[in-house]
């Protein structure tokens, strides 16, 4: 099995000679996620997140799964999700991470049954959780719903640093291209290609405003049109669309 004709895992599989598959836990663009257990160390429950090849960025994507490990492993942190090992063999690269049960903010944010207390409670734990990715030396650089996990315990944990960056970093963007999702990109690093620990807190507001309002701050069709509105516009209070808060 090459990577590149890469089919799920089947249930009861052996990764790495010790990772037994359970249950697939989700397909993204460029990754399986399977929930497994370590017959090395008890049983222990973990996370395994498979590359999936696609199109032209495929060359770049094992380096930032490497890079993934890299950097999450440094932090140790409740508010962080751990990554573990990374596994790359003749038929896959992968990683092995935290499992955590329950599901993500998106999750809770499409639900629409955020309070203003549990709004505050998770923005702490998630700013919490950033202070030690920063005090790490690491800029996220892709903060969003979809990367933080939250506990069935109520617990935030952010995930996923395959584009984290930090200024000791091996480059592995090309020049001029910008990495993350556009409606949590700061506007100095669109305009300037500006970087550091203030583009996470952007982020962050941005995610406070859709817990929130349940709306978008900048809003457009395109990708062109949301740039247009973060450099020019201004967004609704979020008192306006929301009395309680």
């Amino acid at each position: 099995m090459s990577r590149r004709d890469l089919t799920p895992l089947s249930i009861g599989s052996l990764v790495a000679g010790r990772y037994v598959v359970e249950k697939c836990l989700g397909i993204g663009s460029c990754a399986i996620v399977y929930r497994c257990h370590d017959k090395n160390l008890k049983q222990r429950r973990v996370a395994l997140k498979v590359y999936q090849p696609s199109g032209p960025r495929e060359g770049p994507t094992p380096a930032r799964f490497r890079k993934e490990v890299l950097y999450s492993y440094e932090i140790n942190h409740k508010n962080v999700v751990r990554t573990f090992d990374f596994i790359e063999t003749d038929d896959l690269t992968a990683l092995t991470m935290e499992l955590v049960e329950g599901g993500d903010l998106l999750d809770l944010i499409d639900s629409g049954k955020l309070t203003i207390g549990a709004i505050i409670d998770l923005l702490m734990q998630i700013c919490v959780g950033l202070q030690a990715v920063h005090d790490a030396g690491i800029v996220h650089r892709d903060l969003k719903p979809e990367n933080i996990l939250v506990s069935r315990d109520g617990v935030a944990k952010i995930a996923d640093f395959s584009i984290a960056w930090t200024d000791t970093a091996t480059k592995l963007t090309q020049h001029g291209n910008i990495l993350g999702s556009i409606s949590y990109i700061s506007p100095e690093y669109l305009e300037h290609g500006k970087l550091d620990t203030r583009a996470d807190l952007y982020a962050v507001g941005i995610i406070a405003y859709q817990m929130i309002t349940l709306e978008d701050p900048y809003e457009g069709g395109t990708m062109h049109e949301i740039i247009r509105s973060k450099l020019t516009s201004k967004p609704v209070p979020p008192h306006e669309l929301r009395p309680d808060c």
